[in-house]
């Protein structure tokens, strides 16, 4: 009996230890896509501002120009003015854009959202997680739109994303290796460390009441 109750104890032990290091990867994987995904909407911006600025100059230098016939010079104006209300457009939808959608498609493609499934929770900690998720979720309106689904593609390719995503993919495996590990040596009944821990612990008691 003491030895089931010391390897429960281990397994307690275990399923802590594992909801700790999880929460702490979440975190720590979760601010650093935060952290970049900030930087990268800010390139995008900035990239978007400079194509308005190259339009609006066009649109005056089509204006100005005297040598151009009037019809040409108007389905060029036309075209160009058409462009930039679409890059305004963009503009305004990527600065709308919410940082917390792509934080959740990262996380999803790391494979953290999957380690969740397959913690063991009580009902009350499942339902303060779901809580969690569900206030980090972007609206429904951003995740169904197709704008927002080619935006967040772009911006994980770019580098600075693409390299957080290789840097978290490595954390992510660690903690995949330290699971497997620490889950077969709760498996294997003969585990030496366990068997000394616990011949040590009776001897210990034995001497204690051959004392007493």
């Amino acid at each position: 009996k003491k030895r089931k109750l010391n390897k429960q104890s281990r397994e307690e032990l275990y399923i802590a230890e594992r909801k700790d290091r999880y929460n702490k990867l979440h975190h720590a994987c979760s601010k650093l896509l935060h952290r970049e995904a900030k930087v990268v909407k800010s390139f995008m911006c900035q990239k978007v501002g400079k194509d308005i600025k190259a339009a609006q100059e066009k649109e005056s230098s089509i204006k100005d120009s005297e040598e151009a016939a009037a019809e040409v010079t108007a389905k060029l104006l036309a075209k160009t003015q058409k462009r930039r209300t679409k890059l305004e457009q963009k503009l305004e939808q990527t600065k709308k854009f919410e940082l917390s959608a792509i934080v959740d498609v990262g996380l999803k493609r790391i494979g953290v959202t999957s380690l969740n499934s397959s913690m063991d929770t009580s009902d009350d900690e499942k339902d303060t997680t779901d809580d969690k998720n569900a206030s980090s979720k972007p609206s429904s309106s951003q995740a169904d739109d197709p704008f927002y689904a080619d935006l967040i593609e772009s911006m994980l390719q770019h580098k600075r994303l693409s390299s957080a995503m290789d840097q978290l993919n490595d954390k992510v495996t660690d903690f995949r290796q330290w699971s497997t590990r620490r889950q077969q040596m709760l498996m294997e009944k003969d585990d030496p460390a366990y068997a000394d821990e616990f011949a040590g612990g009776g001897k210990k008691r034995k001497k204690h009441m051959h004392m007493d």
